[in-house]
């Protein structure tokens, strides 16, 4: 199976790995109406005609707007699976319904759409019902998984800083964690239940809490 790449940057590339990783054949597309972007690209008409999925990853900008349209559609030879997680305006939204209605494409996976919130005569949003249209509304990074992991980032970043200013306004300056007689020093409990959660490592002695 092969992916096409629109768009290299980051979250390109981190994509194009993942999708490597399931044994996928990954062509980068040259940008459309150039050529001479070296080895590592795929002309642009070449990666049309020969992916199986095509993944869009490109900023939206004046040359970039609409760059998939009825004509790019009409030369996709293997009725590909469109998935775009960068910007709705990078494709033409009644031509890609009628890609599906005439059946140049398997399906469509969007994170975004031209307008957001999109108005009620969408293109998209009037087939959003169909078994192979997904259509979510810019949170399609939104898992379990990912949530936890941002919630975890926020206590890690939230918790020294607490403790920190608790730890000033019970009259100990400066920063606590890196005192070398910290595990000494007594506090109240809660206090030092705090500093454990944001300092696990930190060998405490829990006989020293202040009530």
């Amino acid at each position: 199976m092969t992916l096409g790449m629109i768009g290299e940057g980051v979250l390109g590339q981190r994509v194009a790995e993942i999708a490597k990783a399931f044994g996928m054949r990954v062509l980068f597309a040259a940008h459309k109406g150039r050529e001479g972007l070296g080895p590592l690209y795929t002309p642009w008409d070449e990666v049309l005609a020969s992916s199986d999925v095509i993944a869009i990853h490109s900023p939206l900008t004046p040359q970039t707007r609409g760059m998939l349209a009825l004509p790019e559609f009409r030369a996709m030879k293997r009725k590909p699976l469109i998935i775009n997680k960068a910007h709705g305006g990078l494709v033409d939204e009644e031509a890609l319904v009628r890609a599906l209605d005439e059946g140049w494409i398997s399906g469509i996976g969007f994170d975004e759409l031209s307008g957001e919130p999109p108005a009620e005569n969408n293109p998209l949003m009037k087939i959003a019902g169909r078994p192979n249209v997904i259509v979510t509304p810019h949170v399609a990074w939104a898992s379990d998984e990912a949530q936890q992991s941002l919630a975890d980032q926020l206590m890690d970043k939230h918790l020294p800083l607490r403790l920190r200013r608790a730890c000033q306004r019970g009259g100990m300056k400066g920063i606590c964690c890196d005192a070398v007689n910290l595990r000494f020093v007594p506090l109240p409990c809660r206090r030092r239940m705090l500093f454990r959660r944001a300092f696990p490592k930190t060998l405490m002695f829990p006989h020293r809490c202040i009530r």
